[in-house]
């Protein structure tokens, strides 16, 4: 692909001058080229995968990783992983019962079945936040978040990230305090 060549101008405020190359136009804009990897996914027009118009979203943690579900799991519920007798399970993780937050899922999982667990990233499986709103473990709604600390006797105290949307959780585990 030839170098493009925009004179000063051809540059306006907030767009290019020029009938091909328009940032402001869809369809217009110049993509080199965009690669879909681990938790990033892409659609795009061009007539090559990654190039024409791109919308690019990530899913997913860092690196998920598999673990027995040892009771039913929900798509963007938070879970805890715990030790059974020396195999690590997942769980839905829970304020009210000392079940910190260690992850969450993406998918529906029936107790049993391989979960693949997210320690970090955008949970967009989650629905009813607001976005820029700091968020708890629940203590009410076991694998559910809400938007300020528990406050009963005994239940944990964790921030598991902040809602960038009304669907979209940027999961980060924080540290776990147990109210007296």
């Amino acid at each position: 692909m030839p170098r493009t060549q925009v004179r000063s101008q051809q540059i306006g405020d907030g767009d290019v001058t020029r009938d091909d190359l328009n940032v402001a136009d869809s369809g217009k804009a110049v993509v080199r080229k965009i690669i879909q990897g681990d938790g990033i996914l892409i659609s795009s027009t061009g007539a090559d995968s990654g190039t024409g118009d791109v919308e690019v979203s990530a899913t997913g943690g860092v690196v998920g990783t598999d673990f027995d579900a040892s009771e039913n799991l929900g798509a963007g519920d938070l879970v805890n992983i715990w030790d059974d007798e020396g195999t690590p399970k997942a769980r839905l993780a829970d304020a009210g019962t000392n079940k910190p937050a260690d992850g969450y899922v993406l998918a529906d999982v029936d107790s049993g079945d391989p979960a693949t667990v997210y320690s970090e990233g955008m949970n967009n499986q989650v629905s009813g936040l607001v976005g820029g709103v700091t968020q708890w473990l629940s203590s009410t709604v076991p694998g559910g978040v809400q938007d300020t600390p528990p406050t009963g006797s005994g239940e944990l105290i964790q921030r598991v990230g902040k809602a960038f949307s009304a669907t979209a959780l940027n999961f980060q585990k924080g540290d776990v305090y147990k109210r007296a």
